[in-house]
C-alpha cells in the first residue's frame, strides 16, 4: 500500500476521539492493524474533548487529528475551531499534520 510507504517519511500517528462515527472509528481500526498508532481522546462527563488533551497527544509522529464536529448521539459541539487553530499553528512551524472533522451531524446547528 502506497500510503503505508508515505507514513515511515511523515510519521504513522493519528488522534480521534474516543465517540467518534463507525465510519472514522472503524478506519482507525484497520490503520492499527497495518502499523499506525492511533490514540483515542477521551470525552468528560459534558462529552468534550478537552483541548489540552489533543496538545498532549500530539507527537513528532502524529500526522492526523480527526474530530467529529457534532455528536449524532448526545449532541455535544466539539472545539473543533479551536483544533484548527491549533492545527494551523503546527503547520507554520512546518509540522506535517492535518485536521479532519466529520460536520455531517452539525447541519443546522447555530452554535458552531
Amino acid at each position: 500500500m502506497a500510503w503505508l510507504r508515505q507514513t515511515e517519511k511523515y510519521g504513522n500517528r493519528i488522534i480521534v476521539s474516543a465517540i467518534e462515527h463507525p465510519s472514522v472509528k472503524s478506519v482507525c481500526e484497520d490503520l492499527e492493524k497495518n502499523g499506525c498508532s492511533v490514540t483515542y481522546l477521551p470525552v468528560y462527563e459534558n462529552g468534550i474533548v478537552r483541548i489540552d488533551d489533543v496538545k498532549a497527544a500530539i507527537m513528532e509522529e502524529t500526522v492526523l487529528i480527526s474530530i467529529m464536529t457534532a455528536n449524532n448521539e448526545i449532541g455535544t459541539i466539539q472545539p473543533v475551531a479551536e483544533i484548527g487553530r491549533l492545527v494551523k499553528t503546527l503547520r507554520e512551524t512546518g509540522k506535517k499534520i492535518w485536521f479532519h472533522t466529520d460536520a455531517v451531524q452539525a447541519a443546522g446547528k447555530n452554535s458552531i
